[in-house]
This record gives structure tokens, C-alpha cells and sequence, in this order.
């Protein structure tokens, strides 16, 4: 009953990332706003919290009592949170073969998906994702320290004025910079010859988000991969996600693809490591596999390609097919450097003034 009831505390967490697949996640991932946000999506999260708030009600009157919650460490959150010492996290490692090469195996790549802010510093990069069904089609250029906890996205939304003109001419711009303490977001806006309509950005959210303190409260950190998804008496989900401690917004679908990891690879006999191969002078585990059920009439797709860079666990690569054959889904990278020395914190924040 405990694990039950204090489960059901993380509602408010998780709300924020289950209303957000991976392909129209929010400029803005530790606080958007509400209005802002695609219809579909906002009543989606609406009727997630009501949902959360009747079955923590009832669990309370069953109970008697609040639960007394600990929110002094990760350490606490994660037992608090009905976790026990049976869902803490081991890092696994790389088999090493007779031969002295690496064997990534699946619960290798799966962790590194799921946790990939534990094994990157310095990231500079862009990749391209496209929905061939619902017409999505962005842009997104990424500069992040993670050591420092400093970051610089661009999104450039290519969908409106694609489908309007038939050409890829920009419809607007998200761009934003955390410098570890304080997140800023703007937007650029173009018009339909692709030209900016203002001169300059317009600053659209301000907040505070400490990045020592979300990491000192990480408590999914903790948690094992299996034990990410937990299942409730009546069959409900809830799904546990790190929040990002550079505050990523749109570049998680990549450099963080927590959602996606757990969408195409929770079944673990649905997909396979096919080969390795080497794109941007990084070794990466190609993954195959098939979709099935809600998720594959959500995203059009039954069979998916992922390649993976096996170091970070970031996803460099996606293609996906429908049932007929037909390429539904892409996500495609451009440019990818690992701690590049000409990333620093001056160098971040320059990108945002001058975007």
C-alpha cells in the first residue's frame, strides 16, 4: 500500500514528460507552460492529473493519512517513492569477448539510453526529425556542457511553411541558454518567404533551475532500468523519468531519449543488436526491432532502425517504416563532436545573444 500511495506522489513529475512524446516535447522541459502547449497534449496532461488526483484521494482515505514524504536527497526520494534495494541501479558493462573486443549487449545499451547525462561531458551537434505522416518537420542545433551544466538549443520548425509552400523555409525559432542557474527561452518568428519578422528574438519564459540541487534530488538515477515503468493493481502505468540537469528542451530526443528508449526497447524480445558500425568517428550499436499495439498506430510505425552511440547512449539515427513498407519517421544527425575545446561557457552563452 505504501509503494502504492507514494508512487502515486511522482504524478506530478512524470505528468510533464508523459504529456511530451518525444517528437513535440515542449521548448521548455522542466516548466511548460500550460497554455502554450498543443491542444491534444494539454488535455492529455489535464486528464492525467485528475486521473492522479482521484486514485492519491482514495488511496488516502483507505489509508487514513498523508504519507510522510522525504525530500531531503535522492537517497530518500527513492526509497519515499516505494523504490527498495531490489530496484537499485547496477551500471552494466561491456562484455569483453576472448578475442579482447567489446560485446555491447542489451541491457548495456539500454541503461546507457535511459542514463546518457551520466556518461557525456561536452556535446556540439544538429540533427533533423521528420514525421512523414503528420507533416513535423524541425531542426535542432545543440551546443551542452554537461560538466558545467551549460547549454544552448536552437529548434528550427520547418513544418508550417513546408506544407504551405513546398519548400523547407523556416516558420519560427525556439532557441534558449542555461547557464546552470537560470534558463531563458525565445522565439524567433519568420514569414512566409522565410525572413525573420523582428529583428530581434523575443523572450518568452525566464526561471530559476538549479542544476546542483535537481542532480543532489535525481532519485530515478537510482532506479534499474526494469524497474522504470511500474504497474499499478489496476493496471496504470507510471512512468519515471530523470529530469535534465542542463534543462534540455527539443535536442533530448536525442542526447536524452528516455522516452523513446522505453517506448521501442522495454521489450526487450521486440528488438536486437544487429551489427556495429561507425558514424562521426564513434562507434554505435544499429538496432532493429518491431513495434506493436497503442504505440505503433501512435508513431505509424512497425519496424525501426536506431543507431546508438555506444559510449553516451546517444541516438544519432532513427528510421522508422509503417506496416506498408513506407519510411514514417526519421531522425537524422548532421554534426556531432565530443568535447570539442572550443565549446565553453562564453562560447554558450554568445550563441544565445547572437541567435
Amino acid at each position: 500500500m505504501k509503494k502504492k500511495l507514494v508512487a502515486l506522489t511522482c504524478a506530478s513529475v512524470a505528468i510533464c514528460i508523459l504529456g511530451s512524446v518525444w517528437f513535440s516535447a515542449s521548448g521548455n522541459f522542466s516548466a511548460p507552460e500550460l497554455k502554450d502547449l498543443p491542444r491534444e497534449q494539454r488535455d492529455e496532461i489535464i486528464r492525467q492529473k485528475k486521473e492522479s488526483d482521484q486514485k492519491q484521494e482514495s488511496a488516502l482515505a483507505e489509508n487514513g493519512d498523508a504519507p510522510s514524504l522525504d525530500f531531503s536527497s535522492a537517497e530518500s526520494l527513492f526509497y519515499t517513492n516505494g523504490f527498495t534495494d531490489e530496484d537499485l541501479r547496477t551500471v552494466p558493462e561491456a562484455v569483453i569477448s576472448l578475442q579482447g573486443e567489446a560485446e555491447i549487449t542489451q541491457d548495456f545499451i539500454y541503461d546507457r539510453m535511459l542514463n546518457t547525462m551520466d556518461f557525456y561531458g561536452v556535446l556540439q551537434g544538429k540533427f533533423r526529425i521528420t514525421q512523414f505522416y503528420s507533416g513535423v518537420d524541425y531542426e535542432v542545433e545543440y551546443c551542452v556542457d554537461g560538466v558545467d551544466n551549460q547549454s544552448f538549443e536552437r529548434m528550427t520548425d520547418y513544418g508550417g511553411n513546408n506544407a504551405r509552400s513546398g519548400e523547407a523555409l523556416p516558420e519560427h525559432e525556439m532557441v534558449s541558454y542555461y547557464d546552470g542557474k537560470t534558463y531563458q527561452e525565445a522565439i524567433i518568428t519568420y514569414d512566409d518567404s522565410g525572413k525573420r519578422s523582428m529583428p530581434e528574438k523575443e523572450i518568452i519564459h525566464t526561471s530559476n533551475e538549479d542544476a546542483e540541487e535537481r542532480k543532489n534530488l535525481d532519485f530515478v538515477a537510482l532506479v534499474k532500468p526494469s524497474s522504470r515503468v511500474q504497474t499499478d493493481s489496476d493496471g496504470i502505468n507510471t512512468y519515471y523519468y530523470r529530469q535534465s540537469p542542463n534543462a534540455l528542451g527539443f535536442s533530448r530526443a536525442s542526447l536524452e531519449p528516455q522516452e523513446l528508449t522505453i517506448g521501442y526497447l522495454r521489450d526487450f524480445s521486440a528488438w536486437e543488436i544487429a551489427r556495429q558500425e561507425t558514424l562521426f568517428d564513434r562507434s554505435c550499436s544499429v538496432i532493429q526491432g518491431t513495434l506493436s499495439g497503442d504505440y505503433s498506430e501512435k508513431l505509424h510505425t512497425t519496424d525501426f532502425t536506431l543507431w546508438v552511440d555506444n559510449e553516451t547512449g546517444v541516438l544519432l539515427q532513427l528510421e522508422g517504416y509503417s506496416a506498408d513498407g513506407e519510411l514514417s519517421e526519421t531522425l537524422t544527425t548532421s554534426e556531432f563532436q565530443v568535447d570539442s575545446p572550443s565549446v565553453t561557457a562564453s562560447a554558450i552563452q554568445e550563441m544565445f545573444d547572437q541567435a
